[in-house]
Formats: structure tokens, C-alpha cells, sequence
């Protein structure tokens, strides 16, 4: 993004991105000029713009509305598109004819006992999909990141109430995590392929 800086009157390039990132106040975004370190402000408006199209869908199985709406922002932020389902044969409908590389389930998903049911379907999926899905578990009784909770729950990460408020970031490393988990194992498959 090109802004013009009326005190040095020069014109400086700063990437939507970087500026999308800092905390708007009354409306605009302030940050010094490289060149002058005159005070520069902008409209937040101008720096949004038009965000692309998401690229994947994550399915969103979470019972409880505080956490839904957590959960669809913060998977929106990560231009993720959010479809919810509402009962584990929904869900299981969507895995089953469509590709949702994240899936995000609670333990009040369908009356309380969906998160496991479903968890249990997509664990029958062929290998091959499945490894294709982190599916990220929202329980109130584990910690975030707690791998042995993800373990038990047979899920790839798990957050807990301390880890909604930064769902965001807590996402994003589950999907680095799972990226490079996969990426070894497939590594590791090649080698045993050609031996």
C-alpha cells in the first residue's frame, strides 16, 4: 500500500499485511514515517480492503455459541472459510464429500457426546484423508496444547479455555505442527518405498 507522508513529502510502501496487523484507535491506524519519523495516520477502512477468497474450508462442530463465534473469527482471520454443522451425521456428511483440512470440535457439540462420535468417524476415514485433517479439540477440562490430552481424545491438538482468547495463534501453530508431522512421516515412507 502506497501512503503519501506530509512531512517529508515522500511516498513509502508498506504491505497491507503489516498494517492490517496493528490495533486501530478511533478508527484509524497510527505509525511513524521510515524516512521523517513524522506521526502518519490512515482510515483502518483503507487498510482492510477486500480480503481474497478463502482457499480451504475448516468445519466448525461446536455447541456452544461463545465458542462457535470464537472459533468461525478466528479460522475467517486465518482465511479459512467456517461452515458449521449442527449433528454428527451433518458433519460426517461434509468430511465424507468434501475436503475440510481443518476441523475444530467441541465436547458440546450435539448434546455433549458428538465430539467423541464424530472424532471417532473421522478416525475411520482411509489413512490417507485423514492425514489430510487436524482436527483441533476445544474440551474445558484439558490445557492448550497438552499433547497427551490429544492423544487420549485421539484428536491432533487440544485447547482449553485458556487457549480461546488466542484461538488464532493456537490454530496456526496446530497446523504448522501437523504440516511438519506429516511431512516427516511422508518423508519416511519414501525412503521405505525405495529400499
Amino acid at each position: 500500500m502506497k501512503i503519501h507522508c506530509p512531512g517529508c513529502r515522500g511516498q513509502i510502501s508498506v504491505p497491507r499485511e503489516e498494517l492490517a496487523q496493528k490495533n486501530p484507535k478511533d478508527g484509524k491506524i497510527s505509525f511513524k514515517c521510515p524516512k521523517c519519523d513524522g506521526n502518519l495516520s490512515i482510515p483502518f477502512q483503507s487498510v482492510q480492503g477486500e480480503r481474497p477468497a478463502p482457499r480451504y474450508k475448516a468445519l466448525i462442530l461446536v455447541g456452544d455459541d461463545r465458542r462457535r463465534q470464537t472459533c468461525q473469527a478466528a479460522v475467517q482471520a486465518l482465511n479459512f472459510g467456517a461452515v458449521v454443522a449442527e449433528s454428527v451425521a451433518e458433519a460426517g456428511f461434509k468430511v465424507e464429500y468434501q475436503t475440510h483440512p481443518l476441523v475444530i470440535v467441541d465436547d458440546t457439540f450435539d448434546q455433549g457426546d458428538g465430539g467423541t462420535a464424530f472424532v471417532e468417524f473421522v478416525n475411520r476415514l482411509d489413512i490417507e484423508r485423514r492425514r489430510r485433517i487436524c482436527v483441533i479439540m476445544v474440551n474445558s477440562h484439558a490445557s492448550t496444547g497438552d499433547p497427551m490430552a490429544a492423544l487420549r481424545h485421539h484428536v491432533n491438538h487440544m485447547v482449553g479455555e485458556d487457549g480461546l482468547p488466542r484461538l488464532k495463534h493456537v490454530i496456526q501453530d496446530a497446523l504448522k505442527g501437523h504440516r511438519q508431522l506429516y511431512r516427516v512421516y511422508n518423508k519416511a515412507l519414501d525412503k521405505l518405498e525405495k529400499a
